[in-house]
């Protein structure tokens, strides 16, 4: 999955890996991607694929995955990772949700304001109802208001900020 935010002619591109190696808040993108290589257990990425299993219950593990994937005594998904703090553990959709509200930060970094309309680009074969699923979940999580709407035929899921 990669996020492009807003309605740039250029596009902010994101690779939806998500580093959790320094102190602070979490890196995401390409320096997260990178970190990968040299400490993968503080990299989660595939988010989209785990929301996916996390929703479906059709969990395959990653042999190349630095994280640790496992259902938790109530039978939901968890991701286990290491940060700067220890190792912890998330849901999908809350690392999903961790991504997009990074991503919109760093746009309205990029452009000045944040996005009110923005799509998340699907470049692998998906079940797009899924995806939605998950991306609407995401967002309760954040507790944003948004229209989140699949477009199949263009591989992308559109999400626009309902305005109050």
């Amino acid at each position: 999955m990669v996020l492009r935010l807003g309605r740039m002619s250029d596009g902010f591109d994101k690779p939806s890996y998500i580093n959790f190696f320094n102190d602070g808040f979490p890196v995401i993108g390409e320096a997260a991607k990178k970190l990968a290589l040299q400490h993968p257990s503080f990299v989660v990425y595939d988010i989209l694929n785990l929301a996916k299993m996390a929703n479906e219950g059709n969990i395959k593990i990653n042999p190349k995955w630095g994280f640790k994937v496992e259902k938790d005594s109530n039978g939901i998904l968890q991701i286990i990772f290491d940060t700067w703090r220890g190792k912890r553990k998330a849901t999908p959709q809350f690392l999903l949700a961790i991504l997009i509200n990074c991503s919109l930060n760093a746009a309205k970094e990029f452009v000045g304001f944040r996005p009110t309309v923005f799509n998340i680009h699907i470049y692998d074969d998906f079940n797009f109802k899924s995806a939605e699923k998950a991306v609407i979940q995401a967002f309760k999580i954040l507790d944003v208001q948004y229209f989140v709407k699949s477009v199949p035929e263009k591989k992308f899921i559109r999400v626009e900020k309902k305005i109050l």
